[in-house]
């Protein structure tokens, strides 16, 4: 089985972003990997694997529609990883890597089929994204994965880091 964990690496003084690990190394790393193993460059644009915490300083936001939108927003996100709601109705596809100043699809993004048996989730098909069907660069992203994770480890990792971002936790 492989192993996931989540590495908090500071961006700028208000900002950072938990990078997904996958046995001890960085998603960002594997891919830049890939492309460069197949003399291609990687996808344009600054690319954070993981979580952004630029959306959740607490602290600063003083209203509270807006804290209670930007809570809701990440509930949604921990509940796409653990398979709770699907991110596209019609897809078994999550994002990984993300723009590190909107995480919106239109900037692209890295995405992976995630699925589940009994004791394990799989992330395995990774692929480039801009928009919600049409799939790039499968072909150099075969190198990475399917990754299989026992299941009972990845949910608890992932409620825990839902935890720390949504309470705002250093």
């Amino acid at each position: 089985m492989d192993t996931i964990s989540f590495k908090k690496i500071p961006i700028s003084s208000y900002k950072y972003v938990y990078d997904i690990s996958i046995n001890g190394t960085l998603l960002r790393d594997l891919m830049d990997w890939c492309y460069s193993d197949q003399n291609k460059e990687s996808p344009p644009g600054v690319f954070v694997a993981g979580f952004n915490s630029s959306m959740v300083t607490y602290s600063q936001i003083k209203d509270k529609q807006t804290l209670m939108l930007i809570k809701k927003h990440w509930e949604h996100v921990f509940d796409n990883l653990l398979l709770n709601t699907p991110m596209y109705a019609d897809s078994k596809r999550q994002p990984l890597i993300v723009c590190s100043e909107c995480a919106d699809i239109g900037c692209g993004m890295i995405t992976a089929v995630i699925e589940a048996t009994e004791n394990e989730i799989i992330w395995k098909d990774f692929a480039y994204q801009t928009n919600s069907d049409e799939l790039q660069d499968k072909d150099v992203l075969k190198l990475i994965g399917p990754f299989s994770f026992e299941k009972q480890d990845y949910e608890a990792k992932l409620l825990n880091l839902k935890d720390t971002i949504i309470k705002n936790e250093p």
